[in-house]
């Protein structure tokens, strides 16, 4: 990892702002490249005090407002898209056209608009290098455990999902739309049942196995809810308390009544629960792939179909 050249644009809480004050934790991905090794060798914002502040705080040797000119410079190998979603499409046009990166990072959502998203998946499939969306949950060893046991068929199909979260749809429940999404596949429908815009009570379906997912916002909460309910034939896993813990359910025969089962506490995974740095794990992906190794999951693929239920949402 220690000879690869990055390049952060956008210079942000997500970039380097969250970790300000203390490196202790990863939270941003300027503190997880330095963790791995990997030189910072540039970055860019159009705030020209904004950059040249982000430049001296993490000691990035070039900085600059003029994308074209900073990539022409500095050469990258990957580029990490930390801009707010909106605009992004002549920000991409320019880091695909730049010869030397070989993969991207691009904070979630996609875009901010689907069309965009649209235009921005139109331009990935030409460049046909690894593009990453920072979905930080798909590259978590929990959720990677999660995904695997049920793919081996741990739990039996999958039936129902519940799943709550706080601010708003695009900016949080996004990430629990990207987990279903791993799992379940695409949808045939998803629309808005009830409550404001940007963060309604919401259902997702899916015609292959006929589950659905019911989105529940949690207004007025002082904590952040971002919980998962997670129903399978032969079990549930439920992820709760600001996804701080765990619980793991199989389903027995009743010992009283035959051919009812119930549910009965099971074991947690070795992996334990989520990860809270899972930046950390999304950088040491982007990385991985740059060097040309394969991609271990399509996450770009999901993250233009989570812009997609939202578009659906908001249209609904």
């Amino acid at each position: 990892m220690t000879d690869s050249r990055i390049v952060i644009v956008g210079c942000g809480r997500i970039a380097g702002g969250f970790n300000e004050q203390d490196e202790g934790r990863v939270l941003t991905h300027v503190a997880a490249y330095r963790k791995l090794g990997a030189a910072i060798v540039g970055c860019c914002d159009l705030d020209r005090k904004k950059a040249q502040a982000f430049a001296g705080r993490w000691s990035v040797p070039r900085y600059d407002t003029d994308i074209d000119a900073l990539l022409k410079s500095t050469q990258p190998d990957v580029v990490s898209i930390c801009t707010p979603p909106a605009g992004r499409v002549p920000v991409m046009e320019r880091v695909f056209d730049a010869p030397s990166v070989r993969a991207v990072l691009i904070e979630k959502p996609v875009a901010a608009r689907y069309e965009e998203t649209q235009s921005i998946a139109r331009l990935a499939q030409g460049w046909a290098r690894p593009v990453l969306v920072n979905y930080g949950r798909a590259f978590d060893p929990f959720y990677r455990r999660v995904r695997s046991d049920w793919a081996k068929g741990a739990f039996g199909p999958w039936r129902q999902v519940v799943a709550r979260y706080y601010g708003s749809a695009r900016t949080n429940a996004s990430h629990l739309i990207e987990r279903i999404l791993d799992m379940a596949g695409p949808p045939v429908c998803a629309q808005k049942l009830s409550g404001p815009d940007d963060a309604p009570v919401f259902e997702i379906s899916f015609g292959t196995t006929g589950a659905t997912a019911v989105f529940l916002p949690s207004p007025g909460c002082e904590y952040a809810p971002l919980e998962l309910d997670l129903l399978f034939e032969r079990g549930r896993i439920r992820i709760v308390d600001s996804e701080r813990r765990m619980e793991r359910f199989i389903s027995r025969p009743d010992e009283n009544f035959r051919d009812v089962f119930n549910l009965v506490p099971a074991e947690s995974f070795p992996a334990g629960g989520p990860s809270h740095e899972n930046v950390f794990y999304a950088v040491q992906e982007v990385l991985r792939v740059a060097k040309g190794e394969p991609v271990a999951a399509d996450v770009f693929r999901r993250g233009v179909l989570v812009d997609w239920v939202l578009d659906q949402i908001n249209a609904s």
